[in-house]
């Protein structure tokens, strides 16, 4: 979903409180031919398809396929999937054609055992890393799950979204600041190396903190990104009138900027009825107090961006915020549209969160299923 991300880095926030908006206008850069970049979703027409070919994930039956909440998966290189179920506190790893290989971890404070696990991500060397949440630590597991390490003491808490390179862990965290003119909060993109102190923050944006509208607050501050296994970094803003398109060479020198102002998409009465509902209960396992949990209100209009990936190439995967139908539009790094992809799939996937591709696939997870959870594999399709 859209919001589900937003909803664990609030869940993370709220472990340790309990326990604005983007830069200013600047001119586009990198656009290429000068033509606007997101689509005109009027005359939407898809260049290629996104199909499913097979799915891991069952109502009854074998436990190594009951799912109790799937935060997301990922492809190891060896192209098997590993998923995180943040409700089972374990990783299990799927071969390519989604038959179970493993699984470890489990509920717990010790050495490869997590408190509440919001993210996990495989480095190109098939290190697996788990964002461990209320743990206040990622976690290392080798390519066999085998435990590696812990990287503990971040502060004021860990990355709760990342994306593990072979030497960095780059990562959105929360941050506050303290100074003579009050309490600042927001979230940070930054690139970790050897210890917890970052050693490039690419993006910060700070605002007055304010506990009684901490969960909208967070909401307005959220980023999506991707990591690169060169270095480079992309992130886009998810505010709902402009879309922003940044990326950053490994060192944080911005090489790339996109902004285009975009009508705003109206969500439905029954996406913010959702919506309330999926991020409330997130909320609540985060162990936010009743009166913040109920004082969540949602943005009323749908995010310009709800995703980003990269493939095997190098493009860019864009997931538009404002189509009901999960659609992408794909990118060269020097910001030039190369072509339109869109979901070919006869059932709801509004609650499908697009975590990984590889080799011309791609994954998704069905986070609020209505039915019982899924991990979808798909391919792409001319």
């Amino acid at each position: 979903m859209r919001e589900y991300m937003a909803a664990l880095a609030g869940a993370a926030l709220l472990a340790l409180a309990c326990g604005g908006g983007d830069e200013g206008p600047r001119p586009a850069e990198g656009g290429g031919d000068g033509q606007r970049v997101y689509p005109d979703l009027d005359a939407l027409e898809y260049d290629v398809t996104l199909a499913v070919v097979d799915s891991i994930g069952v109502e009854l039956g074998d436990s190594n396929y009951v799912f109790g909440q799937p935060a997301t998966a990922d492809f190891t290189p060896a192209g098997d999937i590993a998923v995180l179920d943040m409700q089972l506190f374990e990783v299990r790893i799927y071969d390519g054609e989604g038959e179970f290989l493993r699984s470890f971890g489990r509920q717990g404070s010790g050495p490869g055992e997590f408190q509440m696990a919001s993210m996990l991500d495989v480095a190109p060397d098939g290190r697996i890393v788990v964002c461990d949440a209320m743990g206040q630590k990622l976690v290392y597991f080798g390519p066999d799950g085998e435990y590696r390490d812990a990287l503990e003491g971040f502060f004021p808490a860990p990355p709760v979204m990342i994306d593990a390179l072979d030497s960095a862990v780059v990562g959105i965290q929360p941050a506050f600041e303290q100074t003579e003119d009050g309490v600042f909060s927001g979230m940070a993109l930054r690139r970790w190396e050897e210890g917890v102190t970052p050693v490039v923050t690419y993006h910060q944006d700070l605002k007055a903190f304010d506990p009684e509208n901490m969960m909208t607050d967070m909401m307005e501050d959220m980023m999506v990104f991707e990591a690169a296994p060169d270095g480079r970094v992309f992130r886009s803003s998810i505010g709902s009138a402009r879309f922003v398109l940044v990326g950053y060479e490994p060192d944080g020198t911005e090489f790339l900027r996109i902004e285009e102002g975009i009508e705003p998409v109206a969500k439905t009465e029954e996406e913010l009825a959702e919506e309330i509902e999926l991020m409330r209960s997130r909320f609540a396992q985060g162990g936010a107090p009743p009166e913040m949990i109920e004082g969540y209100q949602p943005q009323p209009d749908r995010p310009s961006v709800a995703g980003l990936l990269l493939d095997d190439q190098g493009l860019l995967w864009v997931q538009l915020g404002t189509t009901e139908t999960p659609t992408f539009f794909v990118l060269d790094q020097s910001g030039q549209r190369r072509l339109i992809a869109g979901l070919d799939y006869p059932g709801d996937a509004s609650n499908w969160s697009f975590s990984a591709m590889q080799g011309g696939r791609m994954l998704a997870v069905d986070v609020n299923a209505a039915v019982y959870p899924k991990v979808y594999i798909l391919e792409v399709q001319e």
